[in-house]
């Protein structure tokens, strides 16, 4: 069911109601009793993206009992904090075409220079 607003004309106050949609426009206010109507209210929706379903899932990989941002982001798993707990745990997320592990490198040169230099420290000169 819907959480609906409601403003009381009698003492002012303002109050939230869980009520279905076919229930009656009307409220009694818990301030002064008197007859409160809704009010009209932004939506409660999320128009920026920032509660989707891959954030909702990376916020479990944060270590609740772990610092601050740990449990702030699986609180309330936001873009931002998102972005904020990243940066705070030295993250980042991989690039578009960025491969999860870096391409395997060549170390027959390494190698080489690695024998020649053993080579000329250790090699014994002899006098004649």
């Amino acid at each position: 069911m819907p959480i609906y607003d409601y403003s009381c004309k009698e003492c002012g106050a303002s109050f939230e109601a869980i009520k279905a949609i076919i229930d009656s426009d009307e409220e009694e206010c818990p301030e002064c009793g008197a007859v409160a109507k809704k009010a009209l209210a932004a939506p409660r929706v999320n128009v920026c993206g920032q509660d989707t379903r891959w954030i909702r899932e990376a916020a479990l990989m944060a270590n609740p009992d772990g610092k601050p941002i740990d449990k702030e982001f699986r609180r309330n798993p936001t873009r931002d904090n998102y972005h904020e707990w990243l940066k705070v745990n030295k993250l980042r997320h991989l690039e578009d075409g960025e491969k999860c592990k870096p391409d395997p490198v060549d170390l027959s040169r390494v190698t080489d220079h690695v024998v020649k230099k053993h080579l000329e420290r250790t090699k014994l000169s002899t006098k004649t």
